[in-house]
């Protein structure tokens, strides 16, 4: 008969992500199902062992390695383009999606900030706080003496347990000459 145990290195605790299962006074050869389970763990590395003791003493070591990945949070978008005229002081938005992906769970609560070295530029996103899915808003309103470029902004949103998510933000300011183009462009 087989003797099968598990012994781990770096075991948080009341969390068993390492099993064996095997039939009951096995003979050899005997097939083992070896199971690493992620739910509940941190992002990182974690190890372990896997020991066969057969019936004379002897026994087989195999190691056990297993990368969790954590949560994520994710975005549709990288990038955000909003378009404002120069010299008007109206609002630009544009919006993009953010999803949960949990070990356990596709449901998180996060937070949304933005910041930018633009001053002059009224950045603003819509949700600041929430749970997944949902949708954030970005809007940017320039002061009406803005003078036409692009000027950038980030987009961060972050959640527990999962690596902070960015969106680069790009708001291209037209001169107020552009105006015939830009209606164009929005028809």
């Amino acid at each position: 008969s087989l003797t099968v145990s598990t012994a781990v290195a770096n075991q948080p605790t009341g969390q068993s992500w390492l099993s064996v299962s095997s039939p009951t006074n096995a003979s050899v050869p005997v097939d083992l199902t070896v199971t690493a389970n992620p739910s509940g763990l941190s992002a990182g590395v974690y190890t372990g062992t896997v020991v066969v003791t057969g019936s004379d003493g002897t026994s087989t070591s195999v190691g056990v390695f297993l990368n969790a990945s954590g949560n994520t949070l994710s975005v549709d978008h990288a990038t955000l383009d909003l378009v404002a005229l120069a010299g008007q002081q109206s609002a630009a938005s544009a919006a993009t999606a953010i999803n949960y992906n949990g070990a356990t769970s596709n449901t998180g609560s996060f937070t949304a900030t933005i910041s930018s070295a633009a001053s002059g530029i009224a950045w603003s996103v819509n949700p600041t706080s929430g749970t997944t899915p949902n949708t954030l808003t970005v809007t940017a309103t320039p002061s009406s003496s803005f003078s036409a470029g692009i000027y950038t902004g980030l987009l961060t949103a972050q959640a527990a347990n999962a690596n902070p998510t960015e969106v680069g933000l790009n708001l291209t300011v037209y001169p107020a000459t552009y105006a015939p183009a830009f209606s164009y462009l929005l028809n």
